[in-house]
């Protein structure tokens, strides 16, 4: 008998299987790196560095949840810090946020990954988080997302239900990916004139359907390469997206 895989589902199968552990291999190739230096992140020859679920802020009443997720390079206190930044905007409001944990120079090998639709452990995390939360019919959920949390975003908009995607509402922050406008209920990118990063997936991806795609002009502080989430220039529009979410769900600051 001879089977012939057409649609390569054999391979796609192998490819997130890779996904799914890519953090303990990450791990062990930090290890690695630095074990000449005398330093492990292993304890007990478990990893000590995971991307997890955290919340920040005041619970609320509302009928929408806040969720966030951070991009390349942040620790958990980084992460924090930006979730913390979205709390304030959304009045001291409860943030639950995924810390997108970072491994250095490795964080470009997942974007890789994530931009070749291979999900690994945050989108399946942030997926999770989402389908508790939206159980609650009535319940709906806004989510700032930055740089590669953009990508992790993509995929795990992937793995829900159409109903469910449907309550999501995306403010993409410097997004190293591109929605298209029927991946969830709306979704709006923020993009500076002095950053590449979300040059990629525009380019990669072969659609045109995008969601919107406003690009701003620097304000005064933002660095060179204008990616920081907390950058002045992402600072009214996250404003205003937020504010206007609130007022769409009739719920008062």
């Amino acid at each position: 008998m001879v089977y012939i895989d057409s649609e390569g589902k054999f391979f796609a199968e192998i490819y997130q299987d890779f996904g799914r552990r890519y953090e303990y291999m990450a791990h062990i190739y930090s290890r690695y790196k630095y074990r000449e230096h005398g330093q492990s992140i292993f304890s007990s020859n478990q990893p000590t560095n995971v991307s997890a679920e955290y919340s920040i802020g005041n619970p609320h009443q509302d009928k929408f949840k806040i969720t966030f997720i951070n991009g390349i390079l942040n620790d958990k206190v980084g992460a924090g810090a930006s979730a913390k930044l979205v709390s304030d905007i959304a009045g001291g409001r409860e943030v639950i946020y995924i810390h997108n944990a970072s491994f250095g120079e490795l964080d470009l090998v997942e974007c890789c990954l994530n931009l070749c639709g291979i999900q690994t452990p945050p989108s399946i995390q942030l997926a999770n988080t989402w389908t508790r939360i939206l159980q609650d019919p009535e319940m709906r959920i806004l989510h700032p997302a930055h740089s590669q949390g953009m990508l992790h975003t993509k995929l795990a908009l992937r793995q829900m239900d159409s109903e469910m995607k449907k309550r999501i509402t995306v403010i993409g922050i410097a997004p190293a990916g591109i929605l298209n406008e029927d991946e969830c209920g709306s979704a709006i990118h923020y993009v500076s004139e002095t950053d590449f990063v979300p040059w990629f997936d525009q380019y990669w991806s072969s659609n045109e359907n995008f969601a919107p795609i406003i690009t701003l002009t620097p304000k005064p502080g933002a660095g060179c390469v204008d990616h920081c989430f907390a950058s002045p220039t992402y600072t009214e529009p996250l404003e205003t997206e937020i504010n206007k979410f609130i007022t769409a769900n009739g719920c008062s600051r």
